[in-house]
């Protein structure tokens, strides 16, 4: 049985195939319009949806002593606001994710892993934060991700978001604390 994404609807109406992957999960595979696709990405602004990309948030007094250990990138060096590209690899040195790990505030960072939800990674973590006083929490039940890529997408953002996503910086993460839940900005890419 596969679940639905957030954006289905949205993309259903714009005239998308969907294909369910391997973790179950129905995404958009195959757009109506190739030639609108790229000229959205090319002279305009295109959105993909980013269910299959797992979120965790880490918090505790040994979040980056165990995010440090998981990972292969220095963590420990993550400045806040920041992100790190990273992998984490068992014992054996075989990846399990890649991953984009994102320093809020010292004590709580985000975990960004792309696939569906990965069994392998959340064991190996499991395994280990038991020896750190650490929490992990799956947030992919509460929150929603998308991509806003294109020359324009910066139009897109500074509407939806507020004119200071501007300044936000290449690996640079903004946190929007307004209502029950924060609001998390990205920025991935070199603009």
């Amino acid at each position: 049985m596969s679940s639905t994404t957030p954006y289905k609807s949205y993309f259903s109406t714009e005239g998308f195939h969907f294909t369910t992957d391997s973790k179950s999960l129905d995404i958009p595979e195959v757009s109506p319009s190739m030639e609108r696709e790229y000229q959205a990405l090319r002279e305009g602004i295109a959105a993909t949806d980013l269910s299959s990309v797992n979120l965790y948030r880490v918090t505790g007094a040994q979040a980056v002593e165990f995010l440090d250990y998981l990972f292969t990138g220095p963590v420990v060096r993550l400045r806040e606001e920041h992100l790190l590209h990273t992998l984490c690899v068992n014992e054996r040195g075989e990846i399990l994710t890649e991953a984009y790990i994102a320093n809020l505030d010292g004590d709580r960072y985000l975990i960004l892993t792309d696939g569906g939800r990965d069994q392998n990674f959340e064991n190996f973590m499991d395994v280990y934060k038991k020896n750190y006083d650490v929490q992990v929490q799956h947030l992919n039940d509460t929150y929603s991700l998308f991509s806003c890529d294109g020359p324009y997408s910066w139009l897109t953002m500074k509407t939806v978001i507020r004119p200071e996503i501007l300044g936000l910086r290449y690996l640079g993460l903004w946190e929007i604390k307004e209502g029950d839940q924060p609001t998390y900005v990205i920025k991935k890419k070199k603009t």
